[in-house]
This record gives structure tokens, sequence and C-alpha cells, in this order.
């Protein structure tokens, strides 16, 4: 099923780029950290802020929640230190901090399941860690000088590390230490910065965000535009048939599809500007290369799954939410409102909430079947005319 969903709220309380977005695991909060060197929490329920902390001394950048709501674990953003701190929003003060990469940490995540998490660092490597002490129990190490990205499955089994130039090494959580059990190199035309690795929710597909290149722009720009608040956002399924629930997909359409008026294709593996890139998380097969969206800075943009893997979603340097289905790789309209390049894009994992951010915070939210019909009627009858 899809619904209309439009922008629900605008929070405005970043005076910079926010470079990191976060939902709590039970999906009640949602953590903000911005270049103003500010940390917010907001409710999800009533989409008000609860929590604000300034971290002036380091800066602040890929906040992260922990299994305590209301402690985080944050990477410094500054050219003098590029620690990981755990602070406590409680009292707002700092539990411990961790140290051992030598340039800029670019990401953090944490285990779903574990007192552990990952860093990775423009020093070429990727460290794992543990809230209980400040050592380090694990480092991976990258050749190539390329942005790395790092992520958990939803089972917290199985970590990801994406970097090298375009390899992504799949590791028992477990068993770390005895090296990669797959490593994957998706052919997308040459060498890639990572923005980030996302799991789809049961574990069988990967996405992988890229920093690469500018596409080719596609018709939504001279087509009639719909209306700027309003896009299209899929609601979870009833379960899917059993070819599906394996985790195959539909064959890619013929290369002759590519060119169908009013839509924007999937690329091929070796079209270079590719943005996101699709993966079955267990044989490591390039199955989709997304494109389309603005990047022409190469942005570290952030894309993410749909609330059931339907779709993926992708900010944009134009300030626009692409979004395309998995399976086809079909582009649908964009959505709009945003002023900015939209760096941060998350989906609760427990609501019907879509969250982007710029400078600043837009929440989206279904609309009701009333605003969908008169929606529906506007784009139908845009003079207001009908019969």
């Amino acid at each position: 099923m899809v619904v209309d969903v439009g922008i629900g709220r605008v929070i405005r309380d970043h005076q910079a780029r926010i470079n990191s977005i976060d939902f709590s695991k039970d999906g009640e909060l949602l953590l903000s950290s911005g270049d103003d060197e500010r940390v917010y929490i907001y409710s999800c329920q009533h989409g008000t802020q609860v929590q604000a902390s300034q971290c002036r001394k380091y800066g602040v950048e890929s906040a992260r929640f922990t299994h305590d709501p209301y402690s985080i674990i944050a990477a410094s953003r500054n050219d003098f230190d590029h620690g990981i701190r755990y602070l406590s929003l409680h009292d707002n003060r700092y539990l411990r901090f961790f140290k051992g990469h030598t340039d800029r940490v670019v990401a953090l995540e944490m285990s779903p399941k574990e007192d552990t998490f990952a860093s990775a660092s423009a020093d070429d490597t990727v460290r794992l860690w543990d809230l209980r002490t400040t050592d380090c129990t694990g480092v991976i190490r990258f050749a190539g000088g390329r942005r790395a990205a790092i992520a958990f499955d939803l089972q917290g089994m199985v970590f990801a590390a994406s970097g090298g130039g375009g390899q992504t090494k799949m590791y028992d959580v477990r068993a770390y230490e005895k090296g990669p059990f797959a490593t994957f190199a998706p052919d997308a035309g040459g060498p890639i910065d990572f923005s980030s690795v996302k799991f789809s929710h049961d574990g069988k597909l990967m996405l992988l965000g890229t920093t690469q290149g500018r596409a080719p722009r596609a018709p939504w720009k001279t087509a009639a535009p719909e209306a700027s608040l309003v896009g299209r956002l899929a609601l979870p399924r009833a379960p899917r048939a059993p070819a599906q629930a394996q985790g195959r997909l539909p064959p890619r359409p013929p290369a002759s599809a590519a060119g169908a008026p009013g839509r924007a294709s999937c690329g091929t593996p070796a079209s270079r500007g590719t943005q996101v890139l699709l993966l079955d998380a267990f044989s490591g097969a390039l199955e989709r290369v997304f494109s389309g969206h603005d990047n022409s800075r190469q942005l570290p943009l952030e894309p993410c799954f749909g609330p059931d893997a339907e779709y993926v979603l992708s900010g944009s340097e134009d300030g626009t939410v692409w979004r395309w289905r998995t399976a086809t790789g079909e582009a649908l309209p964009p959505l709009q409102g945003h002023t900015g390049p939209v760096g941060a894009l998350k989906v609760n994992p427990t609501r019907m909430l879509l969250a982007s951010a710029c400078s600043a915070l837009c929440l989206w939210l279904p609309q009701p079947p009333q605003q969908q019909l008169q929606q529906h009627m506007q784009q139908q009858h845009p003079t207001g005319m009908m019969g």
C-alpha cells in the first residue's frame, strides 16, 4: 500500500548545517547534531524538543543514541582532537573518551544488541569499541585513502565495513578477529568514497551510499510540478511471496526501458555518477544502481530504505529527497521542501515517520485520507475547475 506524505513539522533550532540524525531504538526520540556545536533530542510523538546540549570545546558530529536514550556517543569536529565522546545528557557531562584515531572520524554506529560500537576515520581505519572501556577492541585497516562507512545488521550479528575505494568486508561480530567471512567489490565504474552502509530490515539487502559524481538530471524539472510538500512513501505490506522472501528480486528491466519518458531509471554498474548501490547481502551481487539526484559537490549524502524496503530514499544537493522503487529502480517525483543539501535522512524504526535534514529538520508524516483526496483533485484540476 502507498500513501501520500507531507511535512508535519519543520524544526529550525540549529543555526548551521545538521550533520547527523538518529532515532532511538524504540522510535520515541530523535537526535540531531549540527555544525553549530549543538545537540538536540526531540519527542517523535509530539515533535517537540525535550533536551539540548552544547559541545563548544570539541564540536560534534555523527551523534548516535546508545541503549540509554539520554546517553549518546559522538565524534569531535575540530582540527586538534579526533576522539569519540560518550556523553550523558542526564547531567550534561562526558562519561568516557575514546582515543586512537589520528584523523577525522567520519562515521559512528552503535550495535543494536550490545554495548559495542564502531567508528570509521579518514586515517584509513575502522575501529571497534566497548562503552565500558576506553581501550579499542579491534582495528580494520583499509588502503587507498578513500572515505569509509560502517554498519551493523539489525540482529547485531554481522558487521560491514566499506572502504579501500570499493570493498565491503563482512565480519561475524563474535569473531571479527578472524577476519572477514566475505568481501564484496561491486563494479561501480571506478574507486568509491562511501557515505554510508545500511542493511534492510530482514538483512537480505545492503544499501551503499557513495559521494561519486553527478548523475544525469531526470525529467522532473521540466514536468508539471507536484505540490511542493507532498510525496509518496510505502507503508509495510503483508508477507511477501516465497520467491521474494528468499531475498530474490525481479530481473532488471531491459536496456530499452532505460529511456522511457516520464521516469528516471536506475543506472548500470559501469555508469559514472552513480550514487546509491543496492547489493545482495549474502552474495554481494550488485542488484541496482540508483541515480538521478544531484551531488556535484560530492557530499556524503545519506540514503536509507523505506519502512519495508520497498523503496530507497536519498537526500540530494538541490534540497529534495529522492525515492526509487527497490525492485525496478523506477524514480518517483522527489519530496520538496528543503532549502539546502539534504545530508541526513532516517526512517523511524517503529512509527510512520521520516526525518530529513539540511540546516532545518523536517518531519514527514502520512496525510489523512481527506487531505490525500484534496491533493489528488488539485493535481488533476490545477485551476480549480471540475466538470
